[in-house]
Parts: C-alpha cells; structure tokens; sequence
C-alpha cells in the first residue's frame, strides 16, 4: 500500500494542517494587538476570514483582529457551527459593530429553514455601523435590529462611552470616559413573541460589559424554555453570581473560558 493512501498517514497529515492553521491564528491575533493603533484613520470596510464585508473602527482590540485576520474571538468562532443551526433563534445582546450577527447570519440563511437574529446595540454611532454592515451583507431579512440596551426592566440608563467602542458599559466604568449617551432600556423578555415555534432553539450571546446579571433578571421566560440551550456569555468580576443564576434555570457553565472571559453555558 502506498503511503499516501495509508489512513494514518491521511490523519497525520489532518493533524498537522490543523496545528498549523492553529499556531498561524495565534501568531496572528497577537499581530493584530501590536498592529493596534495602524488601522486606515477612517472607519473602513474590510472582509472577515470567509470573505464577508465589514466595517470596522479605526482603533480597537475587536476591529484591529478583524481587520488584520478576518475574525474575531477564533476558539468561540469555531465554535459556533456546533451550537447554531438555519432554523435557529440568535440573540445577539451588545451586538457592536455586527461580526456575529454577519457571521451566524449568513450560516443562518445557508439553510432551507431560514433563521433569525435579533441584535441589540444602544450606542447610536456604533449601531448606525451596525446596520451599514448588515445591508451590505443583504442580511436584512435574517438579522432585525434595536437601537436599545437589555436590562431587568424598562428604563432610561446613562451608557459611558469609550475611545474604544468595545468598551461602552452601563456600569461605573474603568477607563477614561469620552461621552455619554442616554439610552433605552427594556428587558430581554419584551422579545419573547418572537420566539414562536417555528424556531428549533435559541442561542443568547450576551456581551455587555459588566451589566450582565441585569439583563439575565429580565429575560425569566427565554431562560425558562427549555428550547434556549446554550448561552455564550462574556463576565470578568462576577462569575459565580451568574453561574448561579444560570444552574437555577439548568445551565452548566464549561470552564475554563472558550476566550479571555467569555463561557458557553449548555442546558443537557
């Protein structure tokens, strides 16, 4: 038998390719770190690893990853093929400039059971990006959009903005404040007509910067179904409240984190 054709060969080979492609990501987002401050001084459209056009800022950890290697948060992006399937409900709260709602979009669109998204973001400049980047992807029919914040009930909240857009938070902030806005509050739970059964299951990504035992308190009737099963979740200083919160409900959160600080949570 040739060597070639030998399957433990073909592993090997398998193997290899994926150790590099690994090792050429991680070499990669560091780049993207030091290459940090020498993104185009204005916004800019870019493409994401799959070719998909996106605008992105002229400064930031999340802007400066996807524009010098097409991605952002690789071990969540890979993923969340596993999690996510056209016919699928996903929440994308603190959606930004819109990587995952583009993302998961198009892989929601990929089916003959088209999905939804429903994507939240409440700062004003960085959700009008938000929509540039889903009408350049004709994604306007999968992806809905709400200039608003997710919290445990409706309210008008101070939103602190940053130099860097992903840093914009609810909470005290920890940076240098540039501005702020005031902005519109409601809870996850004023959208749960659209959950309506012709959906398989439900997927929350929560990004929030700190505000997120809020919006869990206010989003009782998706946690309650069993349908919603996994959550993706980004929490630096309170994790064992929400760990909490969550195994109420029947979630388990996997550690360590996929990413710096965000955790899946799976309903088994």
């Amino acid at each position: 038998m040739i060597l070639s054709n030998h399957y433990l060969y073909k592993i090997h080979q398998a193997f290899s390719r994926l150790v590099f492609q690994l090792i050429k990501k991680q070499i990669w987002t560091r780049f993207a770190l030091r290459k940090n401050d020498e993104i185009p001084e204005r916004l800019t459209f870019t493409k994401t690893s799959e070719g998909y056009p996106l605008k992105v800022f002229n400064k930031g950890f999340l802007s400066s990853q996807i524009y010098w290697i097409g991605c952002f948060e690789p071990n969540l992006y890979n993923q969340l093929p596993r999690l996510i399937s056209p016919g699928d409900l996903f929440i994308d709260a603190g959606a930004n400039l819109g990587y995952f709602s583009v993302t998961i979009g198009h892989l929601l669109k990929s089916g003959h059971q088209q999905g939804k998204i429903l994507a939240f973001e409440p700062c004003t400049s960085t959700f009008e990006i938000l929509k540039d980047n889903i009408d350049a992807n004709h994604l306007q029919q999968i992806v809905e959009l709400f200039p608003i914040g997710l919290g445990s009930e409706s309210e008008t909240k101070t939103l602190h903005l940053s130099h860097l857009n992903e840093l914009n938070t609810f909470c005290q902030p920890h940076f240098s404040e540039f501005s702020t806005e005031e902005v519109k509050i409601k809870p996850l739970d004023s959208f749960y007509e659209y959950f309506t059964p012709e959906y398989n299951k439900c997927i929350i990504k929560i990004d929030v910067e700190g505000f997120e035992k809020q919006l869990l308190q206010g989003a009782d009737k998706f946690l309650s179904d069993i349908r919603t099963q996994h959550i993706v979740i980004e929490c630096f200083n309170n994790l064992d409240e929400i760990k909490e919160i969550l195994n109420d409900y029947g979630f388990t959160i996997s550690t360590p984190p996929i990413e710096r600080a965000t955790y899946i949570a799976s309903r088994f």
